[in-house]
């Protein structure tokens, strides 16, 4: 079970009404449960949030802030059942090259988790949606996220098959890189763990080990993200 609670309502429509060139302003966002588990970082600006759009929605969604005339003017969200797990991620694909997003580099979201509530099916699911919604924006990876460089269209791909698609099909992508495979950290693992089982694999993503082991080690070494573990941790008690 999850629950969040948005405790930055009023940083975010301030930005927003002192920045009017933005149009979706989202932020940083905490994971927790009896503590702090990791943070989620997303990415800053405009150009980086799209590329990151390539694979996941890089807008915190339960702490967003828009300006409702503009996602109006787009079609909303859509009225899908076959979205009901990615309705958000879905319409920033369409907004991406009609509206400016930005990301408060701050935590304004505490995102609790209970419990692992969803079942292995609804992950299948969710994988499948996804990788619906991106296909058509796959087919020009320069134009939709510029993503330019053919060596960065080769690793996207193959982590669009890696998470929503087939794993095994990933593999391929990434052997085609070479030497480069052996000298880029996140693509070696993903490829060491395409040979394991496919319901291994969503369970070492769901978990967010890597990002589990980057807050780790970031909370040692890092004194603003050591800091700000302290303070959650503290507020949450």
């Amino acid at each position: 079970m999850i629950f969040h609670y948005q405790i930055g309502f009023f940083t975010q429509y301030n930005f927003i009404s002192e920045n009017s060139e933005f149009d979706v302003v989202s932020s940083w966002y905490t994971i927790f449960n009896k503590s702090v588990e990791y943070i989620i970082k997303v990415p800053q600006y405009h150009n980086s949030i799209v590329q990151k759009l390539a694979l996941f929605s890089s807008i915190c969604h339960p702490a967003v802030i828009y300006k409702k005339e503009k996602i109006l003017q787009l079609g909303g969200y859509k009225n899908d059942g076959n979205l009901h797990v990615a309705q958000d991620y879905e319409l920033w694909l369409r907004a991406k090259s009609k509206l400016k997003f930005y990301n408060i580099q701050e935590i304004l979201l505490l995102y609790r988790i209970h419990s692992e509530s969803n079942s292995n099916n609804l992950f299948k699911s969710e994988r499948n949606i996804h990788y619906q919604i991106q296909e058509k924006y796959y087919k020009n990876l320069p134009l939709e996220f510029n993503i330019n460089s053919n060596s960065e269209q080769i690793i996207m791909r193959g982590f669009r098959e890696y998470f929503w698609g087939d794993i095994k099909t990933s593999r391929i992508y990434w052997r085609t890189l070479g030497v480069k495979l052996l000298i880029t950290p996140k693509v070696f693992i993903a490829y060491i763990l395409t040979f394991f089982n496919r319901d291994f694999v969503v369970k070492f993503n769901n978990y967010k080990i890597w990002l589990r082991m980057i807050f780790f080690i970031e909370s040692i070494f890092d004194k603003n993200i050591s800091d700000q573990k302290k303070y959650w941790e503290k507020a949450i008690e």
